[in-house]
C-alpha cells in the first residue's frame, strides 16, 4: 500500500490510497488522517480510494480502533470527510451505514474528485458563513 498526502489546498487536506491495505498498512493510513489535527485548524479530509485494493479483516478492525482514539479531536477539527470510491455497491453500503450509525462528523462516499472537491468546498464554505 501506498498513501501519498497533499496539504498544498488547505484547509482541503488530501489523502490518496494506492493498493492493498493490511494491518501494518492501516497504522500508515490512521497516523496520515490524523495529522491534520497537528494544526489545530478546521479542515475537510478528501481521501481518493478509487484505487484502493483489498483490505484485511485486521485493517479494518485497526482503522476503526485506531480512529477512535482521536474522536474528539475529530469532532473538534475535522468539517467532515470526502470520500472517493468507485465501486456503486460500496458507495450505497455505506449511504445505509451512515443511515444506521451517526458518524462523529459528516462523510460522503461519492464516485469521482470532482464530485468531492465540490463538496468539500461547500462544507468549508458552510463552515466559515457566520
Amino acid at each position: 500500500m501506498k498513501v501519498e498526502t497533499n496539504a498544498d489546498g488547505w484547509p482541503i487536506y488530501r489523502v490518496t490510497i494506492l493498493g492493498d491495505v493490511n494491518a501494518e498498512d492501516a497504522e500508515v493510513l490512521v497516523r496520515a488522517l490524523a495529522e491534520p489535527i497537528q494544526r489545530r485548524e478546521r479542515y475537510v479530509a478528501v481521501v481518493d480510494a478509487s484505487v484502493l485494493g483489498a483490505t484485511t479483516h485486521e485493517a479494518r478492525e485497526v482503522f476503526s480502533r485506531r480512529l477512535k482514539e482521536h474522536d474528539a479531536d475529530f469532532v473538534r477539527f475535522n468539517i467532515g470527510t470526502v470520500v472517493v470510491v468507485r465501486s456503486a455497491l460500496v458507495r450505497g453500503l455505506m449511504a445505509t451505514l451512515n443511515v444506521l450509525y451517526r458518524w462523529a462528523t459528516p462523510n460522503r462516499f461519492v464516485s469521482t474528485l470532482t464530485e468531492a472537491n465540490r463538496i468539500a468546498a461547500s462544507w468549508l464554505a458552510d463552515d466559515r458563513a457566520p
